[in-house]
């Protein structure tokens, strides 16, 4: 055997090991926020990620008026768990509304430089949900000289940096409205059926009776054209199935009323079809730290995970909380033992990546 063929040979089993080691990586967190009312407290957050035998916690720390995070990351660590941190600049929703950007990048990363000095996540998330305005009074360009900042802080300590989340509403327009301009009629129609209410459909393409929607859909998309050119590591995105009952643009307890009369209904092509956008668009990689489910539904739910996986994205954060704003559902009870969604995350990762 020649010199050549050796070099192909080695060549060829490093880009195999590297690929191997991708794929057996767990993906998996959990964003746990509250059960039966309860909101739960970092030792039961921590216990929930550990019961579902998870590598990776989604929690949150604020710059202004929150709170010393460096204990609590040190509690999260020693338990074995890697943090999804999102960084607020300011504490958003609730009574106080929405809240604005920063706006001295020179004081901004001053603070970030030193929050990061004190501890180092596995993932940094800047803000939550750039895009929506219940959260941030400020627009896109306020969002990405925040980002930029943040991006120069992470990056000069060795730390990957995502942004907030885009929406799964304001995604399927663009999505739909990709197919449309490409003259796939057919095609845009078919994902319109699956990812929107009978009345949203009946409105489209113009959503002329939705105007917030298509301002939701044009932020989106000039934060995409952004971040195809900016030094993120990846492209972070929110997610809930069923996914039409998302976007039915109906009040939350209708939708609520709705989900749980309704059959099963994951539809994992969206997903995909969204994935695929998203990084077509950007050129970088896909994930999410929120995706969740609408309902108690162990079946519909193995084949929602088990889709998630196959997409191959780094990170899969799951929402686990009764949240009437959401209209989801947790894994777990107060009390901390496992719904039925939480067995069948359980019993999927231990078979899919058992312990070494």
């Amino acid at each position: 055997m020649n010199v050549r063929i050796l070099k192909i040979l080695a060549l060829f089993l490093i880009i195999f090991s590297m690929n191997a080691g991708a794929q057996s990586a767990n993906p998996f967190g959990v964003y746990a926020l509250k059960s039966d009312n309860v909101f739960l407290n970092m030792d039961a957050q921590i216990n929930v990620v550990k019961s579902l035998g998870l590598p990776y916690i989604r929690t949150s720390a604020t710059m202004i008026n929150g709170w010393d995070f460096a204990p609590a990351f040190k509690k999260i660590t020693a338990a074995g768990l890697k943090v999804v941190l999102n960084i607020n600049y300011n504490k958003m929703g609730g009574n106080i509304g929405a809240t604005p950007f920063p706006s001295d990048m020179n004081a901004y990363k001053a603070q970030l430089t030193s929050m990061l000095n004190s501890y180092s996540p596995e993932l940094i998330v800047i803000e939550n949900e750039e895009a929506n305005p219940e959260y941030h009074s400020d627009g896109v360009q306020a969002y990405l000289t925040e980002l930029s900042a943040a991006i120069d802080v992470a990056h000069s300590k060795n730390l990957k940096i995502t942004n907030g989340g885009l929406g799964s509403v304001p995604l399927t327009i663009l999505v739909y409205r990709y197919y449309l301009s490409q003259g796939q009629n057919d095609k845009a129609a078919d994902f319109a059926r699956r990812v929107f209410s009978p009345k949203v459909q009946s409105d489209l393409p113009n959503l002329e009776r939705w105007p917030k929607m298509n301002e939701a859909a044009d932020a989106t998309q000039q934060l995409l054209q952004a971040y195809a050119t900016m030094n993120i590591d990846y492209v972070n995105f929110h997610w809930y199935e069923p996914i039409a009952y998302r976007g039915s643009q109906e009040p939350a307890q209708q939708a609520a009323s709705e989900i749980e009369s309704m059959p099963d209904q994951i539809d994992t092509r969206a997903l995909a079809e969204v994935v695929d956008y998203i990084q077509n668009v950007t050129h970088k990689k896909a994930m999410t730290n929120e995706i969740g489910m609408l309902r108690q539904s162990p079946q519909g739910f193995k084949q929602f995970v088990a889709e998630t996986l196959s997409l191959g994205m780094p990170y899969v954060i799951w929402f686990s909380g009764d949240s009437g704003i959401a209209n989801a559902v947790a894994f777990n009870n107060a009390d901390g033992s496992l719904r039925e969604n939480g067995v069948a995350l359980h019993d999927f990762v231990a078979q899919n990546f058992p312990a070494r």
